[in-house]
């Protein structure tokens, strides 16, 4: 099952420091967001559907089959989340480019080791590998 979740408001993740005025750390955004921050929303959606009374569900504490409860996931499975848009009314799902690929003039290039290196090193066996696109 592919499920696809539109906001309708500005979505806003961010690390698990701690939010306090005058700490000396600051909180970090985070997107995508990791899949812990979705899937409590869809076990609640999915609880919500089935007419469970979800406060009366959060205090006995037992699994639901579908999504479980806490660590247990029950037959609930995840993978993404992951971006998509809507193109000529088919949905495609957008997929970063790998970091060892980059833009040379209007084609893509890999990035590979560059063996023949201008300069020597202390490193054992020569180890130092520099990543370089032929150009």
């Amino acid at each position: 099952m592919q499920i696809v979740i539109r906001p309708m408001d500005v979505w806003l993740f961010r690390d698990g420091k701690p939010f306090t005025a005058g700490e000396d750390h600051i909180a970090e955004s985070t997107f995508p967001p990791s899949p812990f921050s979705l899937q409590g929303a869809i076990r609640t959606k999915v609880l919500a559907d089935k007419g469970v009374n979800l406060s009366e569900f959060a205090s006995q504490g037992q699994p639901d089959p579908e999504v479980g409860y806490g660590d247990n996931y029950g037959n609930l499975r995840l993978r993404g989340p992951l971006l998509m848009r809507c193109k000529d009314g088919k949905w495609e799902r957008l997929i970063p480019m790998p970091a060892d690929v980059v833009k040379v003039g209007n084609r893509y290039e890999l990035l590979r080791p560059n063996l023949d290196l201008p300069f020597t090193t202390n490193l054992p066996n020569n180890s130092l590998r520099l990543l370089w696109a032929r150009t």
